[in-house]
């Protein structure tokens, strides 16, 4: 257990921010970038997952968070959704380097702070691309002080150190530009994860299927990310009816990925309850796989 962990940690926050802005301003700018993603570049998204046992004692902690994501430039999309007494935040982060670390490093803290006085983590993944994150963490080492990259490395054998899921090659693709209010308020992402039994035969499926999904005008983003033998689809649309629509221009092509090459193992439903509501009735993709579905609807979600 790490001594004064929170009070340590947030020492580590505040250098690292100055790092990140130091970063940015070698690289030209005063400010921190804001960059847009171009076709091919995929957002890193950063989901911690708690089950919150004080709602009155976790409601500021979770403001805090929120004011966090609104602070930074590079984050999209931002917001709580929840399971019963799961919660989740969900954050779409542009790959900037320098300001992925400013943001890991004041989540850190926070997420340590909400556990300490109001929830259980039950787990932190990082969806790619994973080497923009880990690089972005690593360049601030040069920065710290000992006792500082102490605390880092303690921080990183720790339940405050995420799952990072790297992106298969030619694994994506996104349409998200910075100012894009398509999915104001109706951002719908799904993410199905399998469990890979011969990844020679699923990889030319899921190649198919970022195909036919780039082709959607309602899919904005939609990336494959490995870790072990765990698979995960990432996929991001304007709103339900757009899902509903991929489940059913993709259902051929799912199918035969589980006939063998991989099994599904559960399918997590990110987004406002009244798109998820329409998931919920409309799809019959959806409710055939049952209990294998975990819907986390929108417990406080905006958008920039």
């Amino acid at each position: 257990m790490i001594s004064s962990r929170s009070a340590l940690l947030s020492r580590a926050s505040a250098h690292l921010s100055r790092v990140s802005r130091s970063l940015a301003a070698k690289a030209g700018s005063d400010e921190l970038p804001v960059k847009e993603v171009a076709a091919h570049g995929s957002p890193v998204t950063i989901h911690p997952y708690f089950e919150i046992t004080d709602m009155h004692l976790a409601t500021p902690i979770m403001d805090e968070i929120l004011a966090l994501a609104a602070s930074d430039p590079s984050i999209i999309h931002y917001g709580w959704v929840r399971d019963g007494n799961r919660h989740l935040f969900r954050g779409v982060h542009l790959p900037d380097d320098s300001t992925l670390a400013c943001y890991f490093a004041g989540l850190t803290p926070l997420i340590q702070k909400l556990t300490d006085n109001a929830a259980k983590l039950e787990k932190f993944v990082v969806h790619g691309p994973a080497s923009k994150f880990m690089e972005s963490i690593s360049n601030a080492d040069v920065y710290m002080t000992s006792q500082e990259r102490e605390v880092k490395e303690e921080v990183e054998s720790s339940d405050l150190w995420p799952d990072v899921y790297e992106e298969v090659d030619d694994g994506y693709f996104s349409k998200i530009k910075v100012g894009d209010m398509s999915a104001k308020n109706s951002l719908v992402t799904m993410h199905p994860h399998y469990k890979i039994h011969d990844w020679d035969q699923a990889q030319p499926i899921v190649q198919a299927l970022i195909e036919v999904s780039a082709r959607e005008p309602g899919c904005i983003f939609y990336s494959w990310h490995m870790s072990g033998d765990t698979l995960i689809c990432r996929e991001g649309f304007i709103d339900g009816e757009s899902a509903i629509k991929h489940l059913s221009e993709v259902g051929q092509l799912k199918d035969t990925l589980v006939d063998g090459p991989a099994s599904l193992d559960r399918i997590e439903v990110h987004g406002p309850t009244a798109e998820i509501e329409k998931l919920k009735v409309r799809s019959n993709a959806l409710r055939k796989l049952g209990s294998s579905v975990e819907f986390f609807e929108e417990h406080c979600q905006l958008e920039k």
